[in-house]
C-alpha cells in the first residue's frame, strides 16, 4: 500500500504503550528520588543546626555553673533560685516565704 503522494508505505510507528508508560515511570522515579533528597537535605539541616545550638548552650551552662550560678536541675525552687521563680511564675503559682 503506498501512501498518497505515491511514496512508500509510512512505517507504523514504534512508541507502544509499553514505552509510554516506561518513559512515565522514570519520570516519576526521577522526581521522587530528587523530592526525598531535598527533604533529607533539609532535615540534615535542621538537625546539625540543633546540635549545634545545643553544644553552644552547653558551653554557656557550664560557664554560668562554674560561675556559681546553678542550672535548672539543680533548682528545687527555693528563694535564691530565679530559675525555680520563674518556673513557678509560669506554672501560675508564685514563690512566697
Amino acid at each position: 500500500m503506498r501512501d498518497v503522494n505515491g511514496g512508500p508505505e509510512p512505517s507504523r510507528s514504534t512508541i507502544s504503550v509499553k514505552n509510554v508508560l516506561t518513559v512515565c515511570l522514570t519520570v516519576l522515579a526521577v522526581a521522587t528520588v530528587v523530592y526525598i533528597v531535598l527533604q533529607i537535605r533539609l532535615s540534615l539541616t535542621l538537625i546539625i543546626g540543633a546540635a549545634l545550638t545545643a553544644t553552644a548552650l552547653n558551653h554557656l551552662v557550664e560557664r554560668l555553673q562554674s560561675r556559681g550560678i546553678p542550672s535548672r536541675s539543680d533548682c528545687d525552687g527555693d528563694a535564691g533560685c530565679a530559675g525555680g521563680l520563674c518556673r513557678d511564675w509560669i506554672a501560675g503559682h508564685p514563690h512566697r516565704d
